[in-house]
């Protein structure tokens, strides 16, 4: 059997292949094993088996947050070893040249060899077989990735911590720093313009009276005619219709409003409480207080029953903690009423503040003022009665959008309530005197839209007697 050496002789000046070398002993060797470091890998390759490691990073706004890092099992220590050799060998012939370079050359050099040194650095470091185009791929791939990561983490539901939870006051801090629910409110604009096709479709309505032209009282003709003129006072049926309209989107829509715990009465509840204030001073009471007479009612608004339009059935003081209701002062100028129950307070909103004085708002404000905490502490328990001993404290808020034209107190009214309700506050540049046409028209046209209320609806007084 002839040696290797006699079949493949070598002759004078041949150069060298190892690879070729390789593959002759891998086919005719038979005592030669076939190994990864005898041809090493060159440019990029199919990694298989990919296994995922999550490190730490920060993201752009500084937080910590987790990449995801793909790493190869399959890389060997030969790749980076024969990297070493062909820098090396670049290194030391660049070093054997140095001598017949001038200074510019050096430096030049010098600069080239800082280079490859980097270069040889990043490449212990990447992934082995992976060519420079790969890197960045892997680079950018990366940063993605740690971008994806970072925006799911801020989207997740937050939560309190073990040290920001306690029994008392609801966790109020801790929900300011962390919320858990979803923002409401705002669920609309109040002051949008009126559509065109809903203000028509009334127009066309108000037509098919034939004396509409004649405004003749008492006929939905003449109810519209005074809630779309300007300076037109309100009456308490145009009250009642406003606040039905919103206490109908409050039922269908209640994510449109800052909170679900909280109820929008009508005229009827503050006119009944006025008229009866004084039966309920004169009534007499047991030993321990109560049996005093309370206005007729006052139970089925106590228990979300009334208003019967669009009913809450939410309780006062368990589910229902803000009270909203328009009040008559002197008998012809409407203000807002918020009636806070946990603050044990009322909040007056007055679009004429030099109209009333202090005296006469504090007079009007009285009866509820006196009567609601009296019909809290009566229908409480243990230590909540102890909460409604004395009458809730009331303040007229300055500040608040004014009506210098005479007549649109209601309107004002209304748009006070629907601002807060929704948790906005009352901008001075749409509630003003120069939009209420616009205010009107929108306010008319969706009542109609929504409600179908037309003005000639009777008013049941079903808890009054036949003698009130």
């Amino acid at each position: 059997m002839k040696d290797y050496s006699e079949m493949f002789p070598r002759w004078d000046g041949e150069l060298e292949d190892e690879k070729a070398d390789n593959i002759v002993k891998a086919v005719f060797s038979s005592g030669w094993a076939w190994e990864q470091s005898h041809w090493p890998l060159v440019g990029p390759k199919l990694w298989t088996n990919v296994k995922v490691e999550i490190l730490p990073m920060k993201s752009e706004a500084g937080q910590m947050v987790r990449s995801l890092k793909t790493v190869s099992p399959s890389r060997t220590q030969s790749d980076v070893e024969s990297r070493k050799k062909a820098h090396k060998a670049k290194k030391d012939s660049a070093e054997e040249s140095k001598g017949d370079e001038s200074d510019e050359s050096k430096g030049e050099e010098s600069k080239g060899e800082e280079s490859r040194a980097e270069e040889s650095k990043a490449a212990e470091t990447a992934p082995k077989g992976m060519t420079t185009r790969a890197k960045a791929r892997d680079t950018q791939a990366t940063v993605v990735t740690a971008r994806i990561v970072a925006r799911a983490k801020s989207d997740r539901q937050r939560r309190l911590a073990a040290t920001q939870q306690s029994s008392f006051d609801g966790n109020s801090t801790a929900k300011v720093i962390i919320p858990n629910q979803p923002k409401q409110g705002q669920g609309y604009n109040p002051f949008a313009n009126p559509d065109r096709q809903k203000l028509s479709a009334l127009r066309d309505w108000v037509k098919l009276d034939p004396k509409w032209r004649q405004k003749v009282k008492g006929s939905s003709s003449h109810w519209f005619y005074i809630l779309l003129t300007p300076t037109k006072w309100l009456i308490d049926t145009h009250m009642d219709a406003g606040i039905n309209l919103l206490r109908l989107r409050y039922t269908k829509h209640p994510e449109w409003f800052r909170s679900d715990r909280f109820c929008m009465l009508d005229a009827v509840f503050t006119q009944m409480w006025t008229a009866k204030y004084s039966e309920f001073l004169a009534s007499p009471a047991n030993p321990d207080g109560s049996g005093k007479l309370l206005p007729p009612g006052a139970l089925d608004y106590y228990t979300g029953e009334e208003p019967a339009y669009s009913r809450s059935n939410k309780t006062w003081a368990l589910e229902i903690d803000d009270i909203y209701a328009p009040l008559l002062v002197k008998n012809d100028h409407w203000v807002a009423c918020w009636i806070s129950i946990p603050r044990r307070r009322i909040v007056i909103w007055d679009s004429d503040l030099a109209y009333a004085t202090d005296a006469e708002i504090a007079k009007a404000v009285k009866p509820i003022a006196h009567m609601l905490p009296y019909m809290l502490r009566m229908l409480s328990t243990g230590a909540e009665r102890e909460l409604y001993t004395v009458d809730f404290t009331r303040e007229r808020e300055s500040g608040v959008p004014q009506n210098k034209q005479s007549g649109d107190c209601g309107v004002y009214c209304l748009k006070y309530i629907e601002c807060h309700a929704l948790g906005m506050p009352f901008p001075p540049h749409e509630l003003c005197d120069k939009k209420i046409k616009t205010i009107r028209s929108q306010m008319a046209s969706e009542i109609f839209d929504e409600t179908r209320i037309n003005g000639t609806e009777k008013r049941d007084y079903k808890h009054l007697g036949l003698y009130d």
